[in-house]
């Protein structure tokens, strides 16, 4: 009588090893560029710390007024004061007309409403979370300075 339970409970135990139950897959619909969208939808609403926890603890960011290719900001604290708190003051205007992914950076193309003067980033990411955020002038030779071309209205 045991050896039929142990039998039935082993079929029962594949079955659900089989079908991934006892051990879910993770989630293959997530996408690798998710931060990034997280961040959209942050500073859409003003949400200074949903948009902070998209990026690593040692992330760097070179885009906005204050945080620029001479001094990037690196880490939460200075992310936050410099790049977070102007954006989200200026009314999180993130106009987006183009982003390519190719499986390390995603590069986002679009308008600055402030300077008139398109551009975009280049973001890395790792750990589910974003490392690097740079701005990136489509025309690097214009008047506006980088930090400026990309700080939202």
């Amino acid at each position: 009588m045991s050896h039929v339970r142990c039998s039935r409970l082993a079929a029962a135990l594949s079955l659900l090893l089989g079908a991934g139950l006892a051990f879910p897959a993770p989630d293959p619909y997530v996408s690798p560029v998710q931060p990034y969208y997280d961040l959209l939808v942050a500073a859409s609403v003003g949400d200074a710390d949903a948009a902070l926890a998209v990026f690593d603890t040692g992330a760097r960011v070179v885009a906005g007024p204050q945080c620029t290719p001479a001094a990037p900001c690196i880490g939460h604290a200075a992310i936050r004061a410099g790049y977070l708190v102007p954006l989200l003051a200026g009314a999180a205007v993130l106009p987006l007309r183009d982003a390519r992914f190719d499986g390390h950076q995603l590069r986002t193309r679009g308008e600055c409403l402030a300077v008139a003067q398109p551009g975009g980033h280049v973001i890395e990411f790792g750990g589910g979370r974003i490392r690097s955020l740079v701005a990136e002038p489509e025309n690097p030779g214009a008047a506006a300075p980088v930090g400026a071309a990309l700080s939202p209205r």
